[in-house]
């Protein structure tokens, strides 16, 4: 009997974890999206540092930390004030922070040999101030800001992808 409950819930368990690690988000807490997390392609060493600046610079972003080891790098922004989206707007926010952090890890040497790709992660998050009790809040986003990381996202992938050479 305990067998045969153990092989109807594994199929479950599995979906169930399919589904989240397919999310591009993770959910903490309060059940609403917490950090927008995707992953954005492979790139060297030297192409990671300088797209990642690229689009700090684009989206108006002020580089806050940058490390990098053998096996990984790191490089994250400031918490940059922007105007509130609309939808934001409309919930009642009236001051917004968002922030940046690009993680690699190194793989090994590949088939072809490249031995300084790495796996690159965008994090992007977003922290609220909302009225009337002005504190601030973390993990606020809305389909408009769930749009304009995807932007950000997609323009990291393309950066990243403009660079990858494979011979």
């Amino acid at each position: 009997m305990r067998n045969l409950f153990a092989r109807a819930l594994l199929p479950a368990a599995i979906l169930v974890a399919v589904a989240c690690a397919s999310s591009g988000a993770r959910e903490t807490g309060g059940g609403g999206i917490s950090i927008y997390q995707k992953q954005v392609g492979k790139a060297t060493r030297g192409d990671l540092a300088r797209k990642s600046r690229l689009i700090f610079d684009r989206y108006r972003f002020t580089m806050a930390r940058e490390d990098s080891s053998v096996s990984q790098q790191f490089l994250q922004s400031r918490w940059e004030g922007r105007f509130p989206l609309q939808d934001e707007l409309d919930s009642g926010v009236v001051e917004v922070q968002t922030r940046l952090t690009v993680r690699a890890r190194a793989r090994g040497a590949g088939s072809r040999g490249v031995a300084d790709t790495r796996v690159v992660q965008l994090t992007i998050e977003n922290m609220v101030r909302m009225a009337p009790d002005a504190t601030w809040r973390r993990g606020f986003m809305t389909p408009m800001f769930l749009a304009y990381a995807k932007r950000i996202t997609e323009d990291l992938r393309s950066e990243i992808l403009q660079g990858v050479r494979v011979f």
